[in-house]
């Protein structure tokens, strides 16, 4: 019976903290900083889950990837400071929009050059079927 007794008020004091905890990261900031904090996460990817915004992701490294911008946040910094940030610290793998830059060009510009490369074959194709 006693152990019972201990084993839900363990249970219910491991809840309590787990409520705490996650009330604590959320009440940190103003309400206009955390709907930009918020805006933030959906833009930054998981390093552990890859496919998932720091948002979304439960992982360890999430939870501190939200810290640090709630921190840099609170210190003053603007959206593009706390961007430049993490690529310089993680990469622009991290980043779900990463910037256009000479070292990615062709990342961005590889889906138009397949296009015109089909649209050339298609052309050339038609070019040579023979009258009708």
């Amino acid at each position: 019976m006693a152990w019972a007794r201990l084993m839900r008020i363990g249970i219910l004091a491991a809840l309590a903290l787990l409520l705490a905890a996650s009330l604590a990261e959320a009440a940190a900031l103003a309400p206009a900083l955390e709907r930009r904090a918020r805006s933030l996460f959906v833009e930054i990817r998981c390093p552990v889950c890859e496919h998932q915004s720091i948002a979304d992701s439960e992982t360890p490294l999430s939870a501190d990837l939200r810290a640090l911008v709630r921190a840099r946040l609170a210190a003053g910094d603007s959206d593009e400071e706390i961007r430049a940030l993490i690529r310089s610290r993680y990469g622009e793998f991290l980043l779900f929009r990463p910037s256009f830059r000479a070292r990615n060009w062709l990342l961005w510009l590889m889906p138009f050059l397949a296009f015109a490369l089909l649209l050339g074959l298609v052309w050339r194709k038609l070019a040579r079927r023979p009258p009708q």
